[in-house]
């Protein structure tokens, strides 16, 4: 587990190791040993591993650094897809949020709505616009 309050050296941590998984990963049809692992399996190891230092991060910085995260942190969402369902209530809008931070948060909460915190997620943004 990553364990910094530097949103640079988390995010080039980040960036290293997608890359590390991308070329030391397997690929379809590469001729090797059957257990190693895959590209896919690789990143989504190392999105695991980051998530608790990101979410950490999103909480305690400016703004500026909350977008530049939210807007990380959505890619990380397309890239494995469900890594951070359990994590959603992070990403609620805050009365404060300047609004491009509130459409990135709620851009995010549709991405990561699944039938277990859909109700959770739909009484929130209920909240948010009422």
């Amino acid at each position: 587990v990553l364990r910094t309050a530097n949103a640079g050296a988390v995010v080039a941590t980040i960036r290293a190791f997608l890359s590390i998984a991308d070329a030391v990963g397997k690929r379809p049809g590469d001729d090797r040993d059957e257990d190693s692992p895959t590209v896919d399996d690789l990143k989504r190891q190392v999105v695991v591993r980051i998530k608790a230092p990101l979410v950490t991060l999103l909480a305690s910085g400016s703004s500026e650094l909350t977008y530049v995260l939210l807007k990380y942190v959505d890619q990380l969402i397309d890239l494995c897809p469900g890594i951070f369902d359990d994590e959603y209530r992070v990403f609620y809008v805050r009365y404060h949020d300047q609004t491009h931070i509130k459409h990135s948060k709620v851009r995010i909460l549709a991405k990561l709505a699944n039938p277990d915190n859909a109700p959770d997620i739909v009484a929130e943004l209920g909240e948010l616009v009422a």
